[in-house]
């Protein structure tokens, strides 16, 4: 006899013993030990485990119970199946921990109980043993405060399927509506894929992601664990309005959803991506690592995810829950290494108060096998519903490098995002021509402390079908740029930074304000750049646009990247409203050979006016016309020998040159131009320079006995031509304000 036993008297009023059943321990009467059935109302009340009956029992009767060692499965009932842990459902018969797995979703969320009394364990947490494949019992009553995945029989040597081990795992940690729980280290093979239609959403089998809902207070430590994913074949099932379709998706590991304060941390999740083979012309699959939609106080932790078959962090998103108040609020990213999903590698759908800090994040959408757009780092999307979701996310002390398409974007109806103390280096791919690393198109965005390689892109600052306009700050980040020969043998520059407004568009891109301050503008081009500026800042003329500021900023060109074939080249766009304290440097040194920065001397139509029908060329009108410019003080032209190498784009000719610093030139000082005349500010009488008769310049520093400003009464350019600036207002007797 493999186990130990004895004889107990049957408390009175319990129901009665089968053989096979568990009992706990009851009164003492007399000088006898008494029993009584494992059943709900023991259970309820926490009465302790006394073993396994083996015969049959009524009360005050009695009954043999064996108390340790090895109960065969003769006896207990349990037949083959997982090698677990053994429970006790609500009418005392042994049942493993897996048994739970196949109730249905709505027996999870609101518990059937008639479902319950029949055939959900109710001791979840009080054990009875542990049982083999076979369905023989060993004796080991214990309660645990914790939900250990090997309790439910999963295998952390990964040579048999855990599937069924981590479902039921979920289904239980849901049901008692959070709670601790384990995996201990190892490595869980998960080998089923999630079959649904991809045009009604109905599975197309049992198989489920594990889900995690409605807890509230929910722990998942997985330090040392990994889960290796089954990879399989996605083929074309059917073809829908000549889309073709799948039926086949990778399984969700973690889907954590309508959770309160949840913390997921230590895993590794392989989704095997680079191993799936996948037919032509097949959408995304919807598999992630991890799902967080419509959570509260969230933290994802030291965990390692990658090859996912979608994204490897989805944040607000997923297809069963799409509402418009599924937001996700207070979500935090922390020292995570997320790398080679096929979609991206994290993506924020919905939600609000999200940082992602201290993380690695590289090569998404790089698996090696299938891959999808977007293919980015770091992806802040438009909605998924009408309403406004993604607000206040923070990217902190990150490394996004050598992702697909673009490190960081930022997209439409999301606003108020700030990147600091961030490393960003993409690699150009051969097919995209334009690399954007970073995408900033949304309200309130800050850049600081950052170091971005943009190679032979750069940052895009825009604000695309957004309702309201862009304001942008970047502060102390250090840019990065080159050029290279593109693949059509066509000459690619990076601008590092590009701000660039086209008021005549249809839904015009818009920055409002920007500051940019106290950066380092690095070119690293080691042949000629071509036609792109380095960096490009530009108002475009906008007259919405409130102001662009430029200052207290490095920029430096080296030599290689000046066109030997032009004896000048623009290399800097500082069209904005006001530049100062900037130095430029090069290490260009020829006498005959520059480069120059462009201050805004361009013109061009203005967007017309609501109900303004604006005259053609055709007609024979003349469309008006503004002009927008800057305010230049203090800036700073470095170079070697002469001191000749960077100028200032105005300044035509080496006679011309200012050399001296401060230079400051207030020359297209925010005018308006009504016809041929226009406005201008200048701290004092300008002395180069092209003007047109009837020009304006006002005195920016007047002060008493000063002239208010200038006006010219012959065109032309001043030392070349005939200009005359006379001094038609003096008011001596205008106090000082």
């Amino acid at each position: 006899m493999p186990w130990t036993e004895l004889t107990a008297q049957v408390m009175t009023g319990t129901p009665p013993i089968d053989p096979g059943r568990a009992v706990c321990a009851g009164i003492v009467q007399g000088t006898d030990a008494t029993v009584r059935l494992a059943d709900k109302i023991a259970l309820i009340g926490n009465l302790q485990f006394a073993g396994v009956a083996i015969g049959a029992g009524r009360a005050l009767g009695h009954v043999t119970v064996a108390t340790g060692g090895v109960i065969p499965s003769t006896i207990t009932g349990l037949g083959a199946g997982p090698a677990c842990a053994v429970a006790v459902d609500a009418q005392g018969a042994l049942v493993r921990a897996t048994d739970g797995a196949w109730l249905p979703a709505v027996a999870v969320v609101v518990p059937d109980p008639d479902v319950e009394s029949r055939r959900v364990w109710s001791s979840i947490r009080n054990w009875l043993g542990y049982c083999d494949r076979a369905g023989n019992l060993t004796l080991a009553p214990r309660r645990d405060i914790n939900f250990n995945v090997l309790d439910f029989g999963a295998d952390p040597t990964g040579t048999h399927d855990s599937y069924h081990a981590f479902l039921a795992w979920s289904l239980a940690i849901t049901r008692a509506g959070g709670g601790m729980a384990v995996v201990p280290p190892g490595t869980y093979l998960i080998g089923r894929v999630i079959s649904y239609n991809g045009v009604t959403g109905d599975y197309m089998s049992d198989v489920r992601d594990f889900v995690f809902d409605g807890c509230r207070g929910l722990n998942i430590n997985g330090y040392g664990a990994r889960l290796e994913l089954q990879a399989a074949d996605r083929r074309v099932d059917r073809i829908f309005e000549g889309r073709p379709l799948t039926d086949t998706n990778m399984l969700t590991p973690f889907r954590i959803q309508n959770c309160a304060e949840v913390n997921l941390e230590g895993f590794e999740v392989d989704g095997n991506a680079d191993k799936v083979v996948e037919d032509v012309g097949l959408t995304e699959s919807d598999g992630r690592c991890v799902v967080i939609a419509n959570c509260t106080n969230v933290v994802i932790r030291n965990m390692r995810l990658h090859h996912s078959w979608g994204d490897g962090i989805n944040v607000g998103h997923h297809r069963e829950i799409i509402a418009a108040q599924a937001f996700s609020n207070d979500v935090l990213v922390e020292n995570c290494e997320v790398y080679a999903n096929a979609r991206g590698n994290i993506s924020i759908h919905q939600a609000r108060h999200v940082r992602i800090s201290g993380c690695r994040i590289y090569e998404g959408g790089k698996t090696g096998s299938i891959t999808y757009s977007p293919k980015h780092g770091i992806d802040i999307e438009p909605d998924v519903v009408p309403t406004p979701a993604n607000q206040f996310t923070i990217i902190e002390n990150c490394d996004v490098y050598n992702n697909g398409l673009r490190a960081i974007a930022v997209r439409t109806r999301c606003s108020r995002v700030i990147i600091r103390d961030c490393f960003v280096d993409n690699n150009w791919v051969e097919e995209d021509e334009d690399q954007q690393p970073l995408v900033l198109a949304a309200p309130y965005c800050t850049l600081l402390d950052s170091e971005i390689n943009t190679r032979s892109g750069h940052i895009e600052v825009a604000n695309v079908d957004n309702d309201g306009n862009a304001v942008f700050a970047m502060e102390r980040c250090l840019i990065r740029s080159n050029t290279r020969i593109g693949v059509d043998g066509v000459v690619v520059s990076g601008s590092g930074l590009m701000i660039s407004q086209d008021p005549t568009a249809a839904r015009p891109p818009r920055v409002v304000s920007a500051h940019i301050a106290n950066n380092r503008f690095i070119n690293e081009s080691v042949i000629p750049m071509g036609s792109r500026r380095f960096p490009s800042v530009s108002h475009g003329n906008d007259p919405d646009i409130v102001q662009i500021v430029f200052r207290d900023n490095y920029v430096f060109i080296p030599r290689q990247a000046h066109d030997r074939n032009a004896d000048h080249m623009f290399v800097t766009d500082v069209a904005v409203h006001l530049a100062e304290n900037n130095v430029y440097e090069t290490d260009l040194a020829e006498s005959d050979r520059y480069f120059a920065v462009s201050y805004g001397e361009s013109v061009s139509a203005r967007p017309p006016d609501p109900g303004e029908q604006l005259p053609t060329m055709a007609s024979g009108g003349a469309s008006p016309t503004m002009r927008s410019g800057i305010l230049v003080r203090n800036e700073r032209f470095v170079s070697p020998g002469a001191g000749n190498g960077f100028r200032p784009g105005d300044n035509a000719s080496v006679g011309n040159f200012d050399r001296a610093f401060p230079y400051a030139q207030s020359t297209k000082a925010s005018g308006l131009v009504m016809g041929e005349q226009r406005m201008f500010f200048a701290a004092q009488r300008p002395t180069r320079g092209s003007f047109q008769q009837g020009d304006i310049v006002i005195n920016s520093s007047v002060a008493k006995n000063q002239p208010i400003g200038w006006i010219c009464t012959v065109g032309g350019r001043i030392g070349a031509d005939a200009v005359v600036f006379p001094v038609p207002f003096v008011f001596e007797d205008l106090p000082s304000l």
